[in-house]
């Protein structure tokens, strides 16, 4: 599934939150802990590359979502 993987961020309020999935974090939040998405198992394919090359961009926005 694309976005699925291991997401943590610290909220507003302090507290530690973790999601399975890049649509999990929320719009604002105060610290971005972890962002693993799932890389698809080898041999890859053009469509397993062109997902990769959006994991950069998707961690940027979610970076821009925190307060710190």
């Amino acid at each position: 599934m694309i976005g699925a993987g291991t997401y943590e961020w610290v909220d507003a309020a302090g507290e530690l939150c973790r999601g399975t999935h890049w649509d999990d974090l929320p719009a604002q939040m105060d610290r971005l802990v972890r962002f693993e998405p799932a890389i698809p198992p080898e041999p890859h394919s053009q469509a397993d590359h062109d997902l990769i090359d959006t994991f950069v961009p998707r961690l940027r926005e979610a970076m821009q979502r925190c307060r710190r």
